[in-house]
């Protein structure tokens, strides 16, 4: 059977490890297609703007991985999947194909601004690591300017790089005026609005600047316009909401939702092509619609392992009811929160638990690098 894992996103390089030995003993072709051969771990972001690691140490090392387990490794762009005959299409190199794929790929912010070089997604990260290292440059180059920084877009992602863009500059010896611009009446979505309340209050102290129920509606040039009107100048902004799935879903007959998304149901197959599996942010998870956090494809990947191995014996369909094959996927209802609100401070939530520590830094630290260990 022909696996193929579109996509080095955190599920599949999960997946890339489970079935390495599996597939070997079984005789199965276990392919994976990225067009990068690392791929950054999104959990290690905010630590890596503030200093904390070196850009080497929060990538997966996707070909020296599939190297060392035999695994094929094709590097380049899927611009399209043929769903007739069962072929991921490739932006430069010839077609692969499959018996079946999980896909599991990044996402891209939706405005047309990003080509901007003062214009800075945070997704796909991939694109933003030498985005960022471009910026520290222009800071490092110019320390007697201070420069407008805005961040749209709340929750852990939009606190996380406030504080980090934030301490940057002050490491720096800069006085950069950093803002924060949300289109809700809160700013970090902890599901405890004291945990909220107190995070705000925390970023407002290391001088971050908060917008609420600000809707950025158009950006052009160096100017943003809020809610339809009012208009502000910035010097570099950076975004962290408003992504969008893969452009070539759209243009294949596997269900989306309205925005574009695949939707996979229980067991992470796509309701409508039995043979494509999908996972992390690209998907809708059509059971239970869950937000985008890296906490759910790193469950996922144990799910998606076992029915992509038990996919060809449920195909053959002899004497394997769907139920008994296939595991089915169930969303953790509540998961611990780890958020920074300084370099060293980090705040802790599980409604209703809330602690604020720098020993939760440590704590944040030791399980990124123990994730990340697991590919050395």
């Amino acid at each position: 059977m022909h696996i193929v894992l579109a996509g080095a996103g955190h599920a599949n390089v999960l997946v890339l490890k489970k079935l390495a030995e599996i597939t070997k003993t079984r005789g199965d072709h276990l392919v994976l297609v990225s067009d990068s051969e690392e791929a950054p771990y999104s959990g290690m972001i905010p630590g890596y703007m503030m200093n904390d690691y070196k850009k080497h140490e929060f990538h997966f090392p996707i070909r020296k991985i599939c190297e060392r387990l035999n695994i094929d490794f094709i590097q380049d762009r899927i611009t399209g999947i043929d769903l007739s005959n069962k072929k991921l299409q490739m932006k430069s190199k010839p077609d692969v194909s499959f018996d079946c794929t999980s896909i599991n790929l990044g996402l891209a912010y939706k405005t047309s601004s990003c080509n901007e070089d003062n214009v800075i997604p945070v997704k796909p990260i991939s694109h933003f690591v030498p985005k960022w290292e471009a910026f520290i440059k222009k800071l490092q180059q110019a320390p007697d300017t201070e420069l407008k920084l805005f961040i749209v877009g709340g929750g852990a992602a939009g606190v996380e790089i406030s504080v980090a863009i934030k301490e940057a500059s002050l490491a720096l010896n800069r006085n950069d005026s950093v803002e924060i611009f949300n289109n809700k009446d809160h700013i970090a979505y902890t599901g405890s609005r004291f945990a909220d309340q107190n995070i705000l209050k925390s970023i407002k102290e290391l001088g971050v600047r908060v917008h609420l129920n600000q809707d950025v509606s158009q950006i052009e040039n160096t100017q943003v316009q809020l809610n339809g009107s009012e208009k502000r100048q910035f010097d570099y902004i950076f975004l962290t909401g408003q992504t969008k799935a893969p452009d070539f879903f759209k243009n294949t007959a596997l269900a989306t939702t309205e925005s574009g998304f695949l939707k996979v149901n229980e067991f992470l197959q796509s309701t409508t092509h039995k043979f494509v599996f999908g996972a992390g942010d690209c998907v809708h998870f059509a059971p239970q619609p869950l937000p985008k956090a890296g906490v759910y494809p790193v469950r996922q990947a144990q799910v998606l392992a076992h029915n992509l191995v038990n996919f060809e014996k449920l195909n053959n369909s002899i004497d394997c009811d769907k139920a008994l094959c296939f595991d089915r996927y169930q969303p953790q209802k509540s998961f611990l929160k780890l958020i920074h609100v300084r370099r060293d401070t980090v705040v802790g939530v599980r409604p209703p638990f809330y602690l604020k520590s720098q020993l939760l830094k440590k704590l944040k630290r030791k399980i990124d690098t123990d994730f990340m260990g697991q590919f050395d």
